[in-house]
């Protein structure tokens, strides 16, 4: 909480406190984007599949306990990331057939 500022030494005291509290948001949001690319894939792939998969029936019921399971996660965000690979690649070649780098 900002604090009402005096004089030098109370700037001070409020720059201190400001640059830690700019520290501490940092680590966080380091953090949050080092678990967002650790688990991309697995989100990645609950997203698409829940807009397939209706939760409501027998099957996306059983589909959906499958996805739970943390081994199958992580194979399937293997393959999504082979996947898209594979897609960026080709993605590539066509964009270098049409437009060719000037070099």
């Amino acid at each position: 909480m900002a604090k009402k500022i005096h004089d030098l030494r109370s700037l001070d005291k409020e720059i201190i406190r400001l640059r830690g509290e700019a520290r501490n948001l940092e680590k966080k949001i380091d953090d949050n984007f080092s678990y967002l690319q650790e688990h991309s894939s697995s989100l990645m792939i609950n997203t698409l599949l829940s807009g397939i998969i209706k939760k409501e029936t027998v099957s996306g019921t059983v589909f959906s306990f499958l996805l739970q399971n943390e081994r199958l996660q992580k194979t399937l965000g293997r393959l999504a990331e082979v996947l898209i690979d594979k897609a960026t690649g080709g993605v590539d070649i066509i964009i270098d057939k049409i437009a060719p780098k000037k070099d």
